[in-house]
């Protein structure tokens, strides 16, 4: 008797697991927008390490202006991001992070003499990172986690806003076009937490090119 329930039971049983098995999204698409985020953790030219983050590249400010002889006055939106996330499983995942960042600038500036900038125009930063991710706690529709990402920015200035003079940039090579550089970046994902199950709104606490407070929409499928 045993034996028979047994046998059609199983079936039933099985059928029952398999319908309430949750499932397991493994690609995520989002869009972000962060404050307060950083440009870079350093040039590396020789007179700035590698990971000191120079004072030129901040762009935590999201309004500054100095007064004097020499004017600058400077302000921007945030940075916006768009990122791709692969689940290898429940707690890890790896992906790729596209950003940009614009400050606008106006400015006079006396160089030299000779060498004068008088003008208004942008600088654009644009960031491709790669990024792993670690989800260490998870309960119905919540989680938390923290993150890296690594790589680096391209920097398009207006030349409204640009000496003539040759400038130092990107390990040690001198160039006149002082337009374009390339320096290595990084970005800390400190604490974040996620709201959903496939369409998920998360905020996010970090450090760097992203921004220190994100917030944004992701979907996972």
């Amino acid at each position: 008797m045993f034996a028979l329930l047994y046998i059609f039971y199983l079936p039933t049983a099985t059928v029952n697991a398999q319908e309430v098995a949750p499932k397991f999204s493994k690609h995520e698409i989002g869009f972000s927008w962060g404050a307060f985020p950083f440009v870079g953790i350093g040039e590396v030219t020789p007179t700035m390490g590698l990971f000191r983050i120079p004072e030129s590249n901040r762009m935590g400010h999201f309004y500054h202006i100095r007064k004097g002889k020499n004017f600058e006055k400077m302000y921007h939106y945030g940075a916006y991001n768009l990122n791709y996330n692969y689940h290898i499983d429940q707690k890890n995942s790896i992906g790729a992070i596209f950003s940009w960042t614009g400050k606008h600038i106006e400015k006079y500036w006396e160089y030299k003499p000779d060498d004068i900038v008088d003008g208004r125009g942008w600088k654009h930063y644009f960031t491709l990172q790669a990024n792993y991710r670690r989800t260490y706690y998870r309960k119905d529709d919540i989680s938390l986690y923290w993150g890296i990402h690594y790589g680096f920015t391209y920097a398009v200035r207006d030349r409204s806003i640009l000496t003539e003079e040759p400038r130092i940039f990107w390990r040690g090579h001198a160039t006149t076009d002082v337009r374009t550089y390339f320096q290595e970046t990084l970005h800390l994902s400190i604490f974040g937490i996620e709201a959903g199950e496939n369409n998920i709104f998360n905020i996010e606490f970090g450090i760097g090119t992203q921004g220190a407070l994100k917030i944004g929409y992701k979907r996972k499928f």
